[in-house]
């Protein structure tokens, strides 16, 4: 039982570690170890250039040596002093065997030397290029979470809802619409209907006028009534 639950724990640590080993993240700790080697890498490779450096002056130092033992041997013979000459002799033996060790040990860390700058350009030129393609594979990761943020959006939120209620105001205001024309073509039926009667009313008006002209017409000028005669005075009746 223990065995079994340590594993589903093992499990879970695992599943968290691979979900923040992000290539940016990993990218970061590949470029620091090779930045950390290509330090080692300077550092041997300037020790190769003192060591040679170091050689080189014993070299020159013990070519010059060598010159000033030859002077006093060849001093001492003019003088023939054979103790010096003898020593001088020894000091220039010694120093010529010396001169052809350091020139091969010297012709060797030259090689060396070279080898190590040419290995030290080479891995550092690896470097630029890990760093490159680091920076490109950083940029690429970003931009695939981007989209993948963007498609988890665009799946979890649905604008269904939204729309709906966008057909369900479209049709409220093409229904308002529909009551406003027919509202402004009731009104002006209605209008017109008033102008129609109107006009009737001045056609029968107008045709009433002209049926009594046509009346007065046919039957001719009225004739003047009768006056009643003067009453005759009381004295000129006959009783």
């Amino acid at each position: 039982m223990l065995k079994r639950i340590w594993r589903v724990i093992l499990s879970f640590i695992t599943l968290g570690l691979v979900k923040f080993e992000t290539p940016e993240l990993v990218g970061d700790q590949l470029i620091e170890e090779m930045e950390a080697k290509e330090r080692k890498l300077a550092e041997d490779a300037i020790g190769v250039v003192a060591y040679q450096k170091r050689l080189e002056a014993e070299l020159a130092q013990a070519q010059k040596d060598l010159a000033t033992w030859t002077n006093r041997a060849r001093a001492a013979a003019q003088s023939s002093d054979q103790e010096v000459g003898v020593h001088a002799m020894e000091q220039v033996t010694r120093l010529e065997a010396n001169i052809q060790r350091l020139e091969e040990s010297v012709t060797l860390s030259r090689d060396r030397s070279k080898k190590a700058m040419e290995a030290l350009e080479m891995f550092k030129a690896q470097v630029a290029s890990a760093r490159e393609r680091v920076k490109d594979l950083k940029a690429r990761d970003r931009l695939a979470r981007l989209e993948a943020n963007a498609s988890r959006t665009m799946t979890g939120y649905s604008l269904d809802a939204q729309v709906k209620e966008l057909d369900r105001m479209s049709e409220r205001v093409a229904e308002r619409e529909s009551r406003a024309r027919a509202t402004t073509e009731i009104a002006s039926n209605d209008i017109n209907v008033r102008i129609q009667r109107s006009e009737m009313d001045a056609q029968r008006s107008e045709a009433a006028n002209r049926f009594a002209a046509l009346q007065a017409e046919m039957v001719g000028p009225a004739a003047p009534a009768a006056t009643p005669a003067p009453p005759e005075p009381e004295s000129g009746r006959t009783l």
